[in-house]
């Protein structure tokens, strides 16, 4: 069975560490509390040079919901909406609420607001390639 999305977004934030940036890591499938409740500071290396939080839902072809949360460092070129709604075969729809973030541990909370961050906030329930971006 194909692993989500998510799990690529989370294992490239593995690829290494560095002293650039520092950002907030968690998963969980269970809640964005409980992704909170098990934080860890990572230190990220040079190609990931943001932070990100992501709230991701897929409803899959055979009726289940998967709901899966994560924060980490993330290359700043794949915090899209094309990229973060992409779907497996087994999934019939996704809806993802994407955010990157500049400054070191600024992902603190699911999708965050802090003054003094460069941010950019994914929210959408539809991908259209076609659509420009809205930053």
């Amino acid at each position: 069975m194909e692993r989500p999305l998510i799990y690529t977004l989370f294992f490239i934030s593995l690829l290494g560490t560095g002293l650039s940036l520092m950002c907030h890591t968690c998963y969980s499938q269970k809640s964005g509390a409980d992704c909170t409740r098990n934080v860890t500071p990572r230190n990220c290396s040079g190609i990931l040079d943001v932070c990100m939080s992501v709230r991701r839902t897929a409803t899959l072809t055979n009726g289940n919901t998967v709901h899966e949360f994560a924060k980490s460092c993330f290359m700043d070129g794949l915090c899209t909406h094309f990229f973060c709604e992409q779907k497996h075969d087994h999934e019939k729809k996704v809806v993802c609420h994407l955010d990157c973030c500049t400054t070191s541990l600024c992902n603190t909370r699911p999708l965050p607001t802090i003054k003094g961050s460069t941010r950019r906030t994914i929210k959408s329930k539809a991908r259209n390639p076609l659509q420009p971006e809205s930053n």
